[in-house]
Formats: structure tokens, sequence, C-alpha cells
């Protein structure tokens, strides 16, 4: 009896082992991330707590921005760096980025983009291990088409070069 039941025991801890070794080999094929845009202004103005906002109403605050920046890089850490689900270089096959015709969406969608692929990651050349655009213009941040505000950021060096003027 003692012998049957220490057999049962070991093979158990052999059954446990086995699917433990099996649990370490899974790999992440597939991610969804479902996500909300950073903080935002007032939608309506609140009669007894009258503020101005210099974002306008609605509109996606730099803090914000500052958020989905930073969730993009913890994505970077989960998604390339620890799971190596997406590639290091981005390649426009590999994810699908959706997002609603607001200003505060799409802008929140271009942060988490920006920190999920920071400056110089963005796609290479083609038989070259160098990036499609030139440094000067990896500092381009997109710009919604809110006529308030044409041009969300644009780099240094570019405005020197260039005559563009807000």
């Amino acid at each position: 009896m003692y012998i049957t039941y220490l057999k049962k025991i070991i093979l158990s801890l052999f059954f446990l082992l086995c699917s433990s070794v099996l649990y370490a080999q899974e790999t992440l094929i597939f991610a969804l991330d479902l996500i909300r845009h950073g903080n935002r202004t007032a939608l309506f103005v609140i009669p007894k707590a009258p503020h101005v906002w210099p974002e306008g109403m609605g509109q996606l605050t730099a803090s914000g921005m500052q958020q989905e920046f930073q969730l993009g890089v913890a994505l970077r850490k989960k998604y390339i760096d620890h799971f190596h689900l997406l590639p290091p270089h981005f390649q426009n096959q590999t994810m699908y980025v959706f997002s609603t015709d607001y200003d505060r969406t799409l802008m929140s969608a271009e942060a988490v983009l920006l920190g999920l692929y920071p400056l110089t990651t963005g796609p290479l050349l083609p038989g070259a291990n160098k990036p499609a655009l030139p440094r000067v213009l990896t500092n381009l941040f997109l710009s919604t088409h809110n006529p308030r505000m044409p041009v969300v950021y644009l780099s240094p060096i570019l405005m020197q070069r260039s005559s563009i003027s807000y």
C-alpha cells in the first residue's frame, strides 16, 4: 500500500514537472490592447467653475500626452524587449492602430506609438541598415487637423533650416 502511494506521488511529480516545462515553452503570438486617450480638458464649459483651457475644449493636455508616451514605453518593454512579439524597428505589417477622429484620440495614438517606437527606431531602408528618415526629420511629431494648432511639434533643427513660421 505504501509503495503504491509512493508511486502515485512520483508519477504526479513527473507529470507536474513535464507540464511546467511545456508551459515554460509557450510563446505569445497575438496581443490586443484597447487604450483610452490621456488627460484631456473639459468637453463643456462648467458655469460655476469657469476656466479657460489654452488647448481648447476636449483637447489632450501635455500631461495626457506624457501619460500616453509612458504607456508606449511600457508596451515597448513588454512586447519588444520581453516577449519579442514586435520587431525592434517599426514594420507596418506587424500592427494595426485604429483611432476615432478626435484630436485627443489621434494625438494619444501618436504619443503611444512614439513611446513604442522612439526616435531612430522607425522603418529601415531595404538593403541598408539605416533609418528611412534623416535624423533631422525624426523629431517630427504629426499634426492634427485642428485649425487653432496647425503644427504640434517640429524639430528645432528643422525650424532653423526652413521658413516655417507659426
